[in-house]
């Protein structure tokens, strides 16, 4: 509790009311004035300090992040800046200042939801607090006598800046937000109607509210020869808009493309705040060495000393299944993998495909376990068994039938995902890839090995091709752990084009999700399950 002192030379009736209005504050609100010497931090005999102004200067501008001044009670915080000769208004000047800019700080360094790879999180194995929670008590208190510290001395722009992600994808989403906010202020874009499709030679009305559409977002120049025609600037304008989209680049506006043309800007602008905070809520420094797969734009990227070296399409979890958003280390890959179903694969697939045909098995290259070795399934009487009954389980054996083709990476964590070949390659031509039980199928398994293997061991690709060789898995553990990001981005900037990804898992459609979503902590380092999957079988 905040002693009287807190209010300086104001009159002894309104002593307590500082005191009073932290009763209930967070604890980095009462270190905060705890470490002020239980002053007020704001003002001094009814006159705001200079910090005061800094401060609200700063959240004034949050809107430049994606996140409404409104969070930070901006407003209430003026009307009471108005009146610091009253007591008790000093007493909430202070309070609320002190507490909107504790959040912005936590929102510039965590994001919104105040979560991330530095999480105070129980360790769900032990029940205890993990490492992690003590490094994010620590970042706290940090934080808390930087805040502190910046007002002290006047200094609250640095402390904010230093606090700013400065990542160039960050930065060029921002710069995107301001050019929507400026496409908003302008009246935003025309609807285009239902009707017949759009394409290359059509005359229309409508191809004219197409024109103008796309005049404001993808340099299509305007036209007076014919502004109704569908002509060849146009066809290239729209397939540009179309692979901004993750959409089929065909120059057609058929239903996606009118839907994707129609979405608002009041709702790209929220899209885009939303992945601002995405960002926030990785780390500052991102490892040099990482593994990037960007969920929404099925799309893998390797760095290398910050170098972007390999990127490669992949399939991640249909909506049913969906990939988890989660913060990982690459600790090991297995040539010639097993495949050991899940419990819900086997229940809901294996058994019933099993039960309408003995054959299964032998086609697909299955074995039988029971207490974990394999038997004789010749004699076993299916149809006796219920999912919940079921005492076996079932592997398959590497080969050219296996779920999980010829090389699986494996990042321990709680999911139970990874990263896989696949023997269904005609999924990597589709636009849309969200067809897994979790799992990231790769597109290109062995250029990834080869190219982290080369880069740690000096590997070649007949290097890899040997361990290939065989029947067997062949397990390789990284002399050095990679980072891997499973990420959520669905919207992103490249080359100064805003692309934004279909919300396959339907994260972006309600507000609550910026407050609710969650970036997995790290999984605890132990030996990882070599049965645990979460894959599909080939089919």
């Amino acid at each position: 509790m905040l002693c009287c002192s807190a209010l300086g030379n104001f009159p002894s009736a309104h002593a307590n009311m500082l005191s009073d209005s932290a009763r209930d504050a967070h604890e980095p609100i009462a270190t905060a004035y705890r470490l002020a010497d239980q002053s007020l931090l704001w003002s001094r005999d009814g006159v705001a300090l200079p910090a005061a102004a800094s401060a609200l200067a700063l959240l004034s501008a949050s809107e430049t992040h994606g996140l409404p001044s409104s969070r930070y009670e901006v407003t209430h915080i003026q009307q009471h800046g108005k009146r610091l000769n009253d007591p008790a208004s000093a007493v909430v000047f202070d309070r609320l200042l002190t507490q909107g800019l504790w959040d912005y700080a936590q929102h510039m360094t965590q994001g919104v939801a105040a979560v991330g790879p530095h999480a105070m999180r129980p360790n769900r194995s032990t029940g205890k607090k993990s490492r992690d929670s003590y490094q994010a008590k620590a970042l706290s208190t940090s934080l808390i006598r930087g805040m502190v510290h910046a007002i002290k001395r006047n200094r609250i722009e640095n402390f904010m800046r230093a606090l700013s992600p400065t990542a160039k994808p960050y930065l060029q989403l921002q710069a995107a937000l301001a050019r929507y906010r400026a496409y908003q202020a302008r009246g935003g874009w025309p609807t285009l109607p239902n009707g017949r499709k759009l394409e290359l030679g059509v005359t229309h009305p409508a191809v004219l509210d197409l024109r103008r559409r796309l005049e404001m977002t993808d340099n299509l120049r305007p036209s007076s020869i014919y502004p109704q025609r569908f002509d060849n600037s146009l066809l290239a304008a729209v397939m540009r808009f179309q692979v901004r989209h993750g959409l089929k680049a065909d120059g057609i506006v058929g239903g996606e493309t009118r839907h994707a043309l129609n979405e608002s800007v009041d709702r790209k602008i929220e899209r885009l705040a939303l992945n601002l905070d995405r960002w926030r809520q990785l780390p500052r420094n991102l490892p040099r060495n990482r593994v990037m797969v960007n969920i929404p734009e099925y799309q893998l990227r390797l760095y290398q000393e910050h170098e972007q070296t390999l990127t490669m399409r992949v399939v991640v979890g249909s909506k049913d299944n969906p990939t988890p958003v989660i913060h990982g280390r690459l600790d090991h890959l297995v040539f010639n993998p097993y495949w050991y179903p899940t419990k819900r694969i086997t229940r809901r697939e294996i058994l019933p495909s099993v039960q309408r045909d003995p054959s299964y098995l032998v086609r697909t290259g299955m074995e039988v376990l029971q207490d974990r070795k394999p038997i004789d399934a010749s004699n076993i009487a299916w149809n006796d068994f219920t999912s919940a009954s079921l005492p076996y389980r079932f592997r398959q054996l590497p080969g050219p039938k296996n779920s999980l083709g010829e090389v699986k990476f494996i990042f321990p964590n709680k999911h139970a995902v990874y990263m896989h070949d696949t023997p269904i390659r005609s999924q990597f031509s589709h636009d849309a890839r969200a067809y897994s039980h979790g799992c990231i199928r790769l597109e290109q398994p062995k250029a990834l090995a080869s190219a982290i293997l080369g880069w740690e061991r000096g590997w070649n690709e007949a290097d890899i091709a040997k361990k290939m060789v065989g029947n067997r898995p062949k397990y390789t553990k990284f002399k050095e752990t990679l980072d891997i990001y499973l990420v959520y981005l669905t919207a992103n900037v490249s080359n100064d084009d805003v692309f934004f990804y279909t919300d396959i898992y339907a994260h972006d459609r309600t507000p609550e999700y910026l407050l609710a979503h969650r970036l997995e902590p790290l999984a605890p380092s132990t030996q990882p399950d070599f049965a645990s999957v979460s894959s599909p079988p080939a089919n």
